[in-house]
């Protein structure tokens, strides 16, 4: 559907800012793919890590990220060309206690080195500005008191990992809010030289084109405030976090690509509507959560329309089943309990806006 709507619009614009676009072809074409990838080698990564129940001793940076997200566009990119390459940095210290295939980490140490040349391609001169000194800190703190004090062992690694895991995350939404922002001025280009071209249909993923990123920055920032009022646990979920479902989700149509995220958020809802009296969560917080998860599914429903009545998942109804049984229930809907499953859901939202943004991009790559 919006396939079309853009051959009628690239027929219809003969130049859109040629230097820019030759500049972000990398970031067009590529960057979504990277991510992936990073993201499925540092958890194969985590198939031969050792065990551990410490936490990082630094404080992540939520709010150098909350800046950022507040940012220009330059200033975004360049924020995560500077985590993906401090990260390389830090990964390139001692790890031979580490428990890693080192094939595994020798193509993810590419891949992310890729990402961070590629979204230089993309604001050129302006990559290079002056480093976020506070960033640089924090990623010496890593190094100083988590590998250093340690001594570079695996249980070290591991705490690295985990950190980096939710770096690149985070990174990779900060960059696609940065690439949807454009596609968007780019479809408003495009509306405007077309005079009809389906209304209905135009109407029913204009939610995606203009809100969709916003609400997943606010459902991400809403379930790290959460963290603050939480209760700590060493504990983790005794139930497998489905990367495979993500994963073959990833390579489906972008009709099923959406129905499953829409399922996501839709679980989530329903499993946080489960008693949470015993968590230290200010309340306020937690409505304005659900309200804001429940929003981004409704509007996904309204871009796949008469799609969103696809059967549902089996296997990801099955793994909330056991989130609900084997976590919530087992442990009696403690504050404990319910911070495992926090945790758990934060990453589904960082993975599920990852898979719906790649939609969006795909769409106006085609």
């Amino acid at each position: 559907m919006l396939s079309r709507m853009l051959l009628v619009c690239l027929m219809s614009i003969s130049v859109f800012s040629s230097a820019s676009s030759l500049s972000c072809r990398w970031m067009d074409h590529k960057f979504s793919q990277h991510s992936l990838n990073s993201l499925n080698l540092i958890d194969a990564m985590a198939n031969n890590s050792t065990n551990t129940t410490e936490e990082a001793e630094v404080d992540f940076p939520n709010d150098l990220y909350s800046q950022a997200s507040k940012a220009s566009a330059e200033d975004k990119l360049s924020f995560t060309i500077q985590i993906l390459e401090e990260m390389v940095s830090l990964f390139e210290e001692d790890h031979s206690s580490a428990s890693w295939e080192e094939n595994t980490v020798e193509h993810f140490l590419i891949v992310v080195t890729q990402q961070a040349d590629g979204v230089h391609s993309c604001i050129g001169s302006h990559s290079n500005k002056k480093k976020n000194k506070k960033l640089q800190m924090y990623f010496k703190r890593l190094s100083h008191h988590v590998l250093e004090r340690m001594g570079h062992s695996a249980e070290s690694w591991e705490l690295i990992r985990k950190e980096m895991k939710t770096h690149l995350t985070r990174a990779d939404q900060l960059a696609l809010s940065v690439l949807t922002n454009m596609l968007s001025r780019m479809l408003l280009v495009c509306l405007m030289s077309v005079s009809v071209f389906s209304s209905a249909s135009s109407l029913s993923c204009r939610w995606m084109d203009h809100k969709f990123s916003q609400h997943s920055l606010n459902s991400l920032n809403l379930i790290d405030a959460m963290a603050n009022n939480s209760t700590n646990t060493t504990e983790e979920a005794e139930v497998d976090f489905p990367n495979d479902l993500y994963s073959q989700a990833s390579k489906a149509s972008a009709e099923d690509k959406l129905s499953f995220t829409v399922q996501i958020l839709e679980e989530m809802v329903s499993l946080f509507e489960e008693d949470h009296s015993s968590a230290s969560w200010e309340e306020n917080t937690v409505e304005h959560f659900l309200i804001v998860v429940t929003q981004q599914a409704d509007g996904l429903h309204a871009c796949i329309g008469s799609q969103s009545n696809k059967k549902k998942n089996k296997k990801l109804q099955m793994y909330f089943k056991r989130l609900s049984h084997h976590v919530l229930e087992r442990m009696g809907h403690s504050a404990e309990s319910w911070e495992l499953i926090r945790k758990e859901m934060k990453t589904h939202l960082t993975r599920a806006d990852q898979l719906a943004s790649s939609v969006l991009t795909n769409v106006f790559i085609y």
